[in-house]
């Protein structure tokens, strides 16, 4: 392999460093939020066809994810879902790890959570 291939790999690296993670959260871009490492998508039931009762929390630490909102496009429209598959994958491909997930259940209802870090 050439220099000239190999810096052009290189900078196409470079290049998807920059495209990839974005992350909207009611039309704001957390990912490039320097403050907000952690979310938190929750979800609590399905209805038909669309997948349904996601929120999304996210802060600094995990233990303070003092904000809420909808994953949204950039331009603040709430983004649908088929399956909370389609969900986690569109979170994942955006550059966030997978920390942990867990149910929590209260009054009979139960929701699920999945916790991620930049």
């Amino acid at each position: 392999m050439g220099r000239k291939t190999l810096l052009l790999i290189i900078l196409f690296a470079i290049s998807m460093v920059h495209v990839y993670g974005n992350i909207y959260i009611d039309g704001n871009n957390v990912s490039k939020m320097d403050n907000i490492r952690f979310l938190e998508l929750n979800w609590e039931k399905t209805s038909g066809n669309i997948l349904t009762g996601l929120t999304i929390r996210y802060g600094v630490t995990q233990d303070n994810l003092a904000f809420i909102g909808k994953l949204t496009q950039k331009n603040g429209r709430k983004i649908m879902f088929r399956s909370i598959h389609e969900a986690l994958n569109h979170i994942r491909k955006n550059g966030w790890k997978d920390i942990k997930n867990f149910v929590k259940c209260s009054s009979g209802k139960s929701a699920v959570h999945f916790l991620f870090g930049k």
